[in-house]
């Protein structure tokens, strides 16, 4: 198998800072506050999704994400694989 069997989409690693800043921003987000930047989140959860991190963290997260995924705004992860057998 080669690199070009399997391609995975965009996503945070563990250790990205910039999963750690948006993790960061979200936590210290007032839920009260209208102006939250709704992209920026959009685009923090699918980062999550696609790295697997929103099911590691607490269950906020994952629930987030399922609802994301279910109501079309996030996609479910990807991995272009082929036959691996």
């Amino acid at each position: 198998m080669n690199k070009a069997d399997l391609l995975p989409a965009p996503h945070f690693s563990p250790f990205d800072e910039d999963a750690a800043s948006f993790i960061t921003w979200v936590e210290s987000a007032d839920p009260s506050d209208c102006d939250l930047d709704k992209s920026r989140y959009i685009a923090g959860m699918q980062g999550l999704i696609n790295s697997g991190l929103a099911w590691q963290l607490q269950g906020t997260y994952g629930r987030s994400a399922m609802n994301l995924i279910n109501g079309g705004v996030c996609h479910p992860p990807s991995l272009k694989r082929k036959d691996m057998h």
